[in-house]
């Protein structure tokens, strides 16, 4: 029976009523969804809500007709109407003789398994279109004509188990009264939690207190990730992301790359490696996208980490921590992503032997071993280089080589007879020192390790020009005097002095000195 208008309905109800059965129920058009006619059930849905409950025929799909308070989530949102398809081989019917126009988006349901799917379209149980779904796919908007179809049916035939919704229903024009809501995120936990699509991801935030390492550093919110790691995150709210990617500390050294995608259209690859520098990641431009992807394009056991993650004006509230050394034992012992060592802390009787001379603390490196150091507070880094003693008769020369921020510092070929040499760097704004060898049976050791801290910046007060922690005339003098040429000012003096910052020192300087000591205007 094809589509009638309301009017015909009306007269073929009134005609027929007289000679229906006592026992046959009759359906008002105006107050239900539904009525019987020659034992066809027939829609009437002059709602969106009415037509998803008016389903005739399903299997492993649940209706949501906007009344359910948890609704279900796609990419990150929480729909409250809708279809989910939760099941293997699912369908659902509707019956669609009075329905013209139906449009709905479709999307993967977050968190569940990891398949592609064909969504099938059916008019009056003949396929009219194959869609292809995928679980990282950006909501697909389908359109359909039914105006001469009476019976429409939606399929996900493929025995997978891989969850897909529909969405954002609208019949004939009339939408779904409720959508969606998106995550407006307030704190870096509540961004941790809103990750979703998960995989091989370990997640720090404020219930994890110890943290994870990075380059020495510590980081107490962020995330860990190793195998094929990945995760999504919704980004309807979120204009700005950055976060530090590091290796994590200890863990193997292998390489990988990341894919990074806007709503599934690749934006950026990143490319890591284990004795990398921190790389400070930012994507400001996040308007207009939805849902922010990042995958681990290389399998590895290696971990690698994104931690002091900030989004919009929103910080963590404790991002990282670096290493302070007390002494040369405590920054021995916090030495990282090492192989094939052995730390001499002056605990060990024995000790280790360099042209004849016994060393108590240092680190040996055997076969092919590495090590590395966070230097962030560190000034300079000392150490005596040479062979361990050994009574092999023929010793092959190793390299030794020191990297700053994996840049390759200086390399030194050792080899036998060679006297031990004692190296002094100076690594004030090294935030990491890499130190490897190539492979050799013979063991090269750094002994008299010895580190000086990083002097502690002086405080410049602006018009304090001579330093005596004061602003009065004594400071014009000495400006007046260096303007004449008769005594220059140097250092912390001659900042002072420029208290304009125009890089120039004259009676400019000197005029707003005077007006800060006259109480008129302070120095800022």
């Amino acid at each position: 029976m094809k589509k009638f208008i309301a009017g015909a309905l009306a007269l073929t109800m009134i005609a027929g009523m007289a000679c229906m059965p006592a026992s046959a129920e009759v359906y008002d058009e105006i107050t239900t969804d539904v009525m019987t006619t020659d034992g066809e059930q027939f829609n009437a849905a002059t709602t969106a809500e009415a037509f998803l409950k008016s389903a005739v025929d399903k299997k492993g799909v649940n209706i949501y007709d906007g009344t359910s308070k948890t609704g279900f989530k796609v990419n990150g949102r929480t729909y409250y109407t809708g279809a989910t398809f939760t099941d293997i081989n699912s369908y659902v019917s509707f019956n669609t003789k009075n329905i013209k126009k139906l449009s709905f988006n479709v999307g993967h349901i977050d968190n569940t398994d990891w398949y592609p799917r064909k969504l099938t379209i059916l008019f009056d149980g003949e396929e009219y279109k194959t869609y292809n779904l995928t679980p990282n796919m950006d909501l697909m908007n389908i359109r359909l004509d039914l105006t001469n179809v009476d019976k429409l049916t939606i399929k996900l035939p493929d025995y997978l188990s891989a969850n897909y919704a529909l969405v954002d229903m609208t019949v004939d024009g009339v939408k779904t009264k409720k959508g969606y809501t998106s995550p407006n995120y307030k704190s870096t936990d509540a961004l941790l939690k809103g990750l979703y699509n998960t995989k091989d991801l370990a997640i720090y935030d404020s219930t994890k207190k110890l943290g994870f390492k990075m380059n020495g550093r510590t980081y107490y919110y962020g995330i860990e990730g190793t195998g094929e790691a990945a995760f999504s995150l919704n980004t309807d709210n979120i204009s700005s992301l950055s976060f530090d990617l590091g290796h994590v500390d200890g863990s193997d050294k292998g390489s990988c790359e990341y894919n990074v995608y806007y709503d599934d259209e690749l934006r950026d690859t990143i490319k890591c490696t284990f004795n990398m520098p921190i790389k400070t990641v930012s994507y400001n431009d996040l308007k207009d996208v939805h849902n922010l992807r990042i995958v681990r394009n290389t399998y590895s056991g290696t971990k690698y980490g994104m931690g002091n993650i900030k989004f919009n004006s929103v910080k963590a509230p404790k991002s990282y921590t670096v290493p302070t050394y007390t002494d040369t034992l405590d920054f021995m012992d916090h030495v990282y992503n090492t192989d094939n060592i052995e730390i001499f802390d002056g605990s060990k009787k024995l000790g280790f032997n360099m042209s004849g001379k016994n060393y108590k603390q240092g680190i040996v490196m055997e076969g092919d071993g590495n090590l590395a150091f966070n230097t962030e507070n560190i000034g300079t880094l000392s150490f005596t280089l040479g062979m361990v003693d050994t009574d092999k008769s023929t010793i092959f020369p190793t390299d030794y080589k020191i990297y700053f921020d994996d840049v390759e510092k200086e390399s030194i070929e050792l080899k036998k007879g060679d006297k031990p040499v004692t190296k002094t760097y100076n690594v004030s704004g090294v935030k990491n020192v890499y130190i490897s060898r190539n492979y050799s049976s013979i063991n090269i050791a750094l002994a008299n390790i010895s580190i000086s801290k990083n002097a502690p910046k002086a405080t410049v007060m602006k018009g304090d020009a001579n330093q005596d922690k004061q602003i009065n005339v004594a400071d014009i003098a000495v400006i007046a005097t260096h303007i004449k040429g008769i005594k220059a000012l140097t250092g912390n003096g001659l900042a002072a002095a420029d208290v304009n910052g125009d890089k120039q020192i004259n009676v400019g300087d000197i005029a707003m000195i005077a007006s800060h000591i006259k109480g008129i205007k302070a120095l800022k």
